[in-house]
């Protein structure tokens, strides 16, 4: 036995190599000694040999390393576009959680959202941003209870600079709206007349409303950039209908508000010759037109067969028009979607024939109709009223669609209301006032006089 202990001793002997201490790694090795477990074992444990590099001597080896580099994200997905461009398809991608959060598992479902599809437009990956700093992200809390997750997610964006076309649409058409409905039927009152009369068409409210109505109709220029980087980038179709046609046709609709108001059209705009404005509208409704028009042969020569590559529907601004549309689940094309467009084009030029009377007869023209028709002007004010909110109301729902919160028969459905919304108000102040007006366009347009 005492053999068996030195040689115990020596082989758990330490060697020093290199200024390090070598020691022995013991692992269990059976040997004779006292009962061990397990079926009455006569083995116990040793441990052999097997050399490790001990702490001894270490720790100041291990201060002299050079100091690891802070860490920090590999991109914020907020502002380094080419960052995410280049990193969103690896699974593994940073996510840059928003410390206010409150629920990580909601953030990290926002995330996927956030970083947005593969594209080389910027306003495309900001429309996938959505908006969670400071006193917006506050706002979009109360979008989200109002409105749903769904919305917000897809509205409260980072495409909107300030939230300025979201706000203001909101005060547009959250009190131009009732206003008109609260107009139309005071007037079917028994003293309706005589207040239709005395209404102040220039008041600060209906004022501010137009101002509003600007404002929104201006800030969706920027966001309307669907296949180029530029703004009104005319290989851009689909961007082209929004900054051309929605933004142009409400602007051309307040404009007539504003002059049918009376005291509230700036006196020196009467000063500007008559055939600019009649030639800047005149634009707005042919090219707008044209527009939509080249976008529904685009869709019809797909639906017949000669579908449009990828890089072409690219350009028009609208993936609908490839080829492999029903691949991706796209809706399709249909009789729905030619009454959709042509909704959206012809029935503009019709307006150009009621703008022509206060473009070329001016306010000589409006005293002389209001000689015969008492609430003439009004009644023209309020069709210019009710067209600029029809307006506004379609390209709301085209942004709606665009987003894939209403589908494409609900769309057509507010565009067809859109369009009539302004006829109804005409059909109902003739109705109202009786022979104080006309709707007849020979009695009162200028072409006719």
């Amino acid at each position: 036995m005492s053999v068996v202990l030195v040689l115990a001793t020596l082989v758990a002997g330490q060697t020093n190599v290199a200024g390090f201490t070598i020691a022995p790694r013991l692992k269990p090795t059976p040997t004779f000694g006292s009962v061990g477990r397990g079926r009455g074992s006569l083995f116990s444990t040793v441990l052999s040999e097997e050399r490790v590099v001990s702490t001894q001597n270490v720790t100041d080896t291990i201060d002299s390393f050079p100091l690891r580099p802070p860490m920090k994200p590999m991109f914020d997905p907020t502002t380094d576009f080419e960052a995410v461009k280049s990193h969103h398809k690896n699974p593994q991608v940073i996510i840059a959680i928003n410390p206010k959060s409150q629920d990580v598992n909601s953030t990290l479902s926002h995330s996927k959202t956030s970083i947005g599809e593969d594209s080389s437009i910027i306003m495309e990956r900001l429309k996938n941003l959505e908006d969670l700093d400071g006193i917006a992200g506050n706002l979009g809390n109360l979008v989200q209870q109002v409105f749903g997750k769904t919305v917000k997610q897809r509205l409260w964006t980072k495409a909107d600079f300030m939230h300025i076309h979201a706000v203001s649409g909101a005060i547009y058409l959250g009190a131009g709206i009732p206003w008109t409905l609260y107009t139309t039927f005071k007037h079917f009152g028994a003293n309706g007349v005589d207040l239709a009369l005395s209404e102040n068409l220039s008041s600060f409210f209906l004022m501010f409303l137009a101002l509003q109505g600007s404002i929104n109709a201006l800030s969706a220029i920027p966001m309307a950039r669907f296949s180029s980087n530029k703004i009104f980038d005319l290989s851009d179709l689909k961007g082209l209908g929004f900054s051309v046609g929605g933004t142009g046709l409400t602007l051309m609709c307040l404009w007539a508000q504003v002059w049918f108001s009376g005291d509230g059209y700036p006196s020196w705009l009467h000063g500007v010759p008559d055939m600019t404005f009649f030639a800047f509208w005149t634009f707005i409704c042919v090219a707008t037109t044209y527009n939509w028009e080249t976008m529904l042969q685009m869709n019809v020569e797909t639906q017949n067969g000669k579908g449009l590559s990828r890089s072409e529907a690219k350009k028009a601004g609208n993936k609908k028009f490839a080829s492999n549309a029903s691949k991706t689940g796209e809706e399709g094309f249909g009789v729905e979607k030619q009454i959709l467009y042509r909704l959206a084009s012809w029935p503009n030029l019709t307006q150009l024939l009621f703008l022509a009377s206060p473009c070329f007869g001016g306010v000589a023209w409006m005293n002389q109709v209001a000689e015969t028709y008492p609430l003439q002007q009004t009644l023209c004010f309020h069709y210019a009223f009710a067209s600029a909110l029809g307006y506004s109301i379609s390209m709301f729902s085209e942004t709606l669609r665009d987003r894939k919160i209403v589908t494409l028969r609900q769309d057509m459905i507010i565009l067809i209301l859109g369009t009539v919304y302004p006829m109804l108000m005409v059909v109902a102040d003739s109705i109202a006032f009786g022979d104080k007006v006309t709707i007849n366009p020979m009695d009162y347009w200028y072409i006719f006089q």
